[in-house]
């Protein structure tokens, strides 16, 4: 199964001094005290987030995930969707992206992570690994009133490592600072 690097973890990338199976729960704030930047021509309060800079953020974001995970972002497969995760009307984003190589070998997760809009400014709420190699395949489609969909595959007891066959829907909410996953009937 993925090496299982949840916001904890992820979020230890942007302290200086970090072991990679740091787990601290207090390591999780870290990240989410950091700001986007945003030129100071940018409005100082909007519900719609500066996009360019909110991807600076993403980005910084996703390469602390891959730095304390010892892989590498799979930069062609991120994506990145816009809707109101928390309730409060402004449109917060959601990336989804896939990490490999972790250790020098061929693992490979797939995460989400959850940031919210702050007066314009993203800010990273979580992550959690919803797939990876072995476990199952995830594809991001929608936000809508709150909750995150996804398209999944999963393994049929046959299938190969790259190729589950097994069609399935997932979704998850944002529950205080955390991802919850709310299984889907098929």
């Amino acid at each position: 199964p993925p090496q299982n690097v949840n916001a904890n973890s992820a979020n230890a990338a942007n302290s200086a001094e970090v072991s990679k199976s740091s787990g601290d729960s207090t390591i999780a704030n870290k990240l989410s005290e950091n700001k986007a930047e945003t030129p100071d021509s940018a409005p100082s309060s909007s519900a719609t987030p500066d996009k360019v800079a909110g991807k600076k953020v993403i980005d910084k974001y996703i390469a602390g995930v891959a730095k304390v995970s010892d892989g590498e972002e799979y930069k062609e497969a991120e994506k990145v969707l816009y809707g109101d995760i928390d309730g409060d009307g402004d449109e917060d984003a959601v990336a989804q992206f896939t990490i490999e190589g972790m250790g020098g070998g061929n693992n490979y997760a797939f995460y989400l992570a959850v940031f919210k809009n702050d007066g314009g400014k993203l800010t990273a709420v979580t992550d959690e690994v919803a797939g990876g190699k072995l476990n199952r395949n995830i594809e991001l489609t929608k936000i809508e009133k709150g909750i995150i969909y996804l398209d999944t595959k999963e393994y049929a007891a046959d299938d190969g490592a790259c190729c589950p066959s097994i069609e399935g829907k997932t979704s998850y909410v944002l529950e205080g600072k955390k991802l919850v996953e709310k299984k889907q009937s098929k």
